[in-house]
């Protein structure tokens, strides 16, 4: 009896993942038995009970159950049978479930939503496991399996997507530009970046974000020069209004530089992985300067002081009078006045070592922020957040959220971050995104997993 077709591919390599899980899975998430086409070719597919694929080729004919049976597992069925099994079984099947994870997610999402007409996604979670939904062919047969017979189209955003439309990025939350992005944010006077697509976006609710980021308790979360300066003066005693956070590791910190330390050490990145103490030092001693320079008043002395700040002298360092030595050497027939200029216009401050480590690290600080505000945001517009819980291995990361994310890791010391750099972003969400879960569960503890505004994909399936 011939099996339902359900993939068609050109190649081998087209088998993915995302494809697998939405063709060959039933509602419950099940693997069944069906067909695939490869370039024209047509095998049947079956699942063992632990999800082994074995692929054979689909003769016609009034014999063709026979010869199928006898001689089908050809050198090619065998390819794709061992692309399909690499990708279900391999290193725990860690991709495979992650998609099956997420679709079943997803079906829940699409059968308790009331919108009709687009419904908008949040995608949380590890890079690599978000960009699995970043796939146009994944997005059109997931919205064809689960989406269509409700009228209803599925359409995955990212936080990134609305800082982007905002006009906020790297470049305008870097330290020189800082002080007049936090105005704009202040005032609610954000223009949209024309060089980004809307890519169909509902701008609507990009100015729903830019309003919530204004918010004055929001304003203060984003501005960390201003939040460092004042959490390194606090008066001695300080209560702290929670026992974890900022506030209370910089007033039970016996140094504020210790604390300062931590900060810096989290948001460090990867980039830095083998900084050196004195390299630290140094780092930790600008971005407190930063942070003092931040809270002047504003005028002529502020502006003086931060124009020597950013001096372009203070942030020459061994790899750019290096390059200098190169210059010279490799040019050694040019003026030595024209080899200056010229390794002048390869060392601004925006290119030198020490400013792009400095500039990360409020980068990330704040980027960590709009991570965190975006999962609040989500919630008060009822936009659903897939949030992809699972690490590499395909293991449920809850061993990992009780063990290193749920409590507050903060890095203590250089030998923390060998071979890593700080903590990841995704860690910070996790946190927020549980304690959010946490108060909906107060608030209605009958809320079902598809219908709470926020929400974390299960993990592996159990069974």
């Amino acid at each position: 009896m011939a099996l339902d077709a359900r993939l068609n591919v050109n190649d081998i390599k087209d088998i993915t993942p995302g494809r697998l899980a939405v063709n060959f899975e039933d509602q419950r998430g099940r693997l069944q038995s069906g067909a695939i086409t490869v370039n024209g070719e047509r095998f049947n597919v079956s699942f063992a009970s632990n999800g082994a694929a074995t692929v054979k080729k689909d003769f016609e004919g009034f014999f063709g159950g026979i010869r199928s049976f006898f001689l089908g597992h050809t050198a090619r069925a065998q390819e794709i049978e061992r692309k399909m099994n690499s990708i279900i079984l391999a290193n725990g099947g860690r991709d495979f479930k992650i998609v099956s994870n997420s679709n079943a997610y997803l079906a829940n999402v699409i059968r308790n939503s009331q919108v009709t007409g687009r419904l908008e996604v949040a995608n949380y979670g590890i890079s690599r496991n978000r960009k699995m939904l970043e796939n146009a062919s994944l997005i059109a047969a997931l919205n064809e399996k689960y989406a269509a017979s409700t009228g209803k189209t599925l359409f995955f955003n990212k936080i990134d997507d609305y800082n982007a439309l905002s006009g906020i990025n790297p470049e305008s939350f870097s330290p020189m530009n800082f002080a007049g992005t936090i105005e704009k944010i202040r005032t609610n006077s954000l223009g949209q970046d024309p060089n980004v697509s809307t890519n169909d976006f509902d701008m609507e609710k990009v100015a729903a974000w830019k309003a919530f980021l204004a918010r004055p308790e929001n304003v203060e979360k984003i501005d960390i020069p201003g939040k460092l300066h004042r959490l390194m003066n606090l008066p001695q005693g300080h209560q702290a209004a929670k026992e974890t956070g900022w506030e209370a590791t910089f007033a039970n910190a016996p140094d504020k530089e210790e604390a300062l330390a931590q900060f810096v050490l989290k948001n460090l990145p990867k980039s830095a992985k083998d900084i050196s103490p004195d390299e630290f030092k140094d780092l930790c001693s600008r971005v407190k300067q930063f942070a003092d320079l931040s809270a002047m008043e504003a005028g002529l002395e502020k502006d003086e002081a931060m124009k020597d700040f950013f001096r372009r002298e203070n942030w020459l360092g061994k790899k750019e009078m290096d390059k200098l030595q190169e210059i010279r050497e490799e040019y050694a027939d040019v003026p030595d006045e024209d080899r200056l200029d010229y390794w002048k216009s390869q060392t601004e401050i925006q290119n030198t070592e020490k400013y792009v480590l400095f500039s990360n690290i409020y980068t990330n600080a704040m980027f960590r922020q709009t991570s965190k505000m975006g999962l609040e945001f989500f919630r008060e517009q009822k936009i659903p957040v897939l949030f992809q819980y699972a690490d590499y291995t395909g293991r449920s990361m809850e061993g990992r959220f009780n063990s290193e994310v749920r409590k507050e890791a903060l890095k203590t010391g250089l030998d923390d971050v060998r071979g890593s750099g700080g903590s990841p972003i995704t860690y910070s969400e996790m946190r927020r995104a549980a304690k959010i879960s946490k108060a909906a569960s107060a608030e209605t503890p009958d809320l079902s997993i598809a219908q709470s505004p926020v929400i974390f994909t299960p993990g592996v399936k159990k069974g």
